[in-house]
């Protein structure tokens, strides 16, 4: 029999798919800075997430989002920690005056708490294979300060979600994973993923933890 290739599938049973344990949504208007609201879970979250400038998210962003020019700095942030989920919404511009976000969030792997159904937000359904499902591969925890590499010999460079949480407690999803790059000196910091494994190294920051997933699908 032929090996079966995950990335030839939209959902695959074989393999393990993330779980959703928190949703939050809702708007910021410009200025709003540090906005927290209680996430009610007996762990921090990994969050992630959209924003937008319409309410109908057809110009959905990722989260976080950072928009910088000569003229103005626009950023939409979102952190959590073992208590709640932080949102700060900034633009030097003044416009767009308002931002939409909707917050997701994995248990992290370290944990083995019980948690309550979100069957709630699946609206009009729950699994529609119209849109991929991301087989996941590994999940776990590296030390923030040791530079470490985990396997995969995949062939191809796989899509991968990284976290960073601090001293302080508060966990934050990276869109960076050239930090070492910000500072001339690329081999210094950061997350690299080639064909083969995933190389973790943030010892120019004050990370406790970096929280990760690998999936079998494509970068």
């Amino acid at each position: 029999m032929a090996k079966v290739d995950p990335r030839d599938f939209l959902l695959n049973t074989d393999y393990e798919m993330d779980k959703i344990v928190y949703f939050q949504e809702g708007s910021l208007n410009v200025g709003e800075y540090d906005i927290d609201t209680p996430h009610n879970l007996p762990f921090t979250p990994l969050i992630f997430g959209v924003c937008a400038f319409n309410e109908d998210f057809s110009d959905a962003r990722s989260v976080p989002y950072e928009y910088l020019t000569q003229q103005t700095s626009i950023t939409f942030t979102a952190s959590a920690n073992d208590t709640n989920v932080r949102v700060s919404y900034t633009n030097d511009a003044g416009t767009p005056d308002k931002i939409y976000y909707r917050i997701y969030g994995f248990e992290p792997s370290d944990s083995r708490a019980k948690v309550g159904a979100t069957s709630k937000y699946g609206k009009e359904f729950i699994l529609n294979t119209d849109y991929n499902y991301c087989k996941l591969y590994q999940k776990g925890v590296v030390d923030g300060q040791t530079a470490t590499s985990i396997a995969h010999n995949f062939g191809y460079i796989p899509q991968v979600l990284v976290w960073a949480e601090s001293s302080s407690g508060w966990v934050d999803p990276l869109e960076r994973s050239d930090w070492g790059e910000i500072y001339g000196d690329e081999s210094t910091s950061g997350v690299t993923v080639t064909t083969t494994e995933v190389q973790f190294n943030a010892s120019l920051y004050n990370y406790d933890k970096l929280h990760y997933r690998i999936y079998y699908d494509e970068a």
